[in-house]
């Protein structure tokens, strides 16, 4: 059966001095990436951790939300993508082995993020960020959503599948990424070889391409009216953790946060990069 989430409560303070607030960077995976190391910040130095993203509001209505705006001088601030490691986490100096670890300018000079690193990154540390994903107060009716939703699309079958297009992003190097990283020929092969599948999409016209090609082999989460574009990502991304084995991006931070939500059981395949 799909595994199930539970919500907790949120221990509560008042000092702006111990307040440490996660601050809005990008999309909704990256921006709960970044709570997640807020709150690892918060527990270490005895403060609270604050959420500052409108796009997560909805998602955890219970956790200490505050604006920008309203963030005190005397608070201290957190804005990054990737996990926080500690110095005394136990990650190796020269662990990272992913590109997407090690690349790119802020990464760790020594070699110690575990950004889609998946099974590689060692089970204690595995434990470490499930404890705090457990910390955060999902909305009960997107728990209930996210359940029955689950329970209808997955009930046959194993395998979910996240479709990056890159389609939908307005940024500089989105049309690179798309060049070099989606292939819509590989979507196909992968319904071919699995017979059904799930798939979240980032673009509907190319989810509707596969639709059209294998009908009913291909579920895809259809939301309700009542729920924002955050709340139908969150959905699709828990939906996307409780299969066995999970296809998607290598590049995509909602690949990776699936897997995490998913408690870091499912097998991870990830799509290749394009021969140009």
């Amino acid at each position: 059966m799909p595994r199930r989430l539970v919500a907790v409560t949120q221990v509560k303070s008042a000092n702006p001095c111990d307040m440490w607030v996660a601050l809005q960077r990008g999309g909704l995976c990256n921006n709960l990436k970044c709570l997640l190391s807020t709150i690892r910040l918060a527990d270490r130095h005895g403060g609270e951790a604050f959420n500052s993203s409108p796009d997560l509001v909805k998602i955890y209505p219970d956790f200490t939300h505050i604006s920008k705006s309203a963030i005190p001088s005397e608070a201290n601030t957190h804005k990054d993508w990737r996990l926080i490691v500690f110095d005394d986490d136990p990650i190796e100096a020269g662990f990272s082995n992913a590109r997407e670890s090690q690349g790119f300018s802020d990464a760790d000079e020594n070699a110690r993020n575990i950004d889609h690193e998946f099974h590689r990154i060692p089970s204690t540390m595995q434990e470490i960020y499930q404890r705090v994903i457990a910390q955060l107060p999902v909305a009960s009716d997107l728990l209930n959503e996210i359940n029955e939703a689950s329970d209808r699309l997955l009930s046959d079958i194993n395998v979910s599948v996240h479709m990056r297009t890159w389609m939908t992003d307005d940024w500089d190097d989105a049309p690179n990424r798309h060049r070099h990283y989606f292939n819509f020929a590989y979507y196909e092969a992968l319904v071919e070889e699995h017979g059904q599948v799930f798939v979240s999409a980032d673009n509907a016209s190319y989810l509707q391409k596969l639709v059209d090609r294998f009908g009913n082999r291909v579920r895809y989460y259809s939301p309700p009216d009542r729920y924002d574009l955050s709340q139908v990502a969150f959905i699709n991304l828990n939906i996307l953790s409780k299969t066995d084995h999970l296809i998607g991006s290598s590049l995509s931070t909602f690949t990776e946060m699936a897997w995490w939500l998913g408690g870091c059981q499912s097998q991870v395949t990830l799509v290749p990069r394009n021969k140009l």
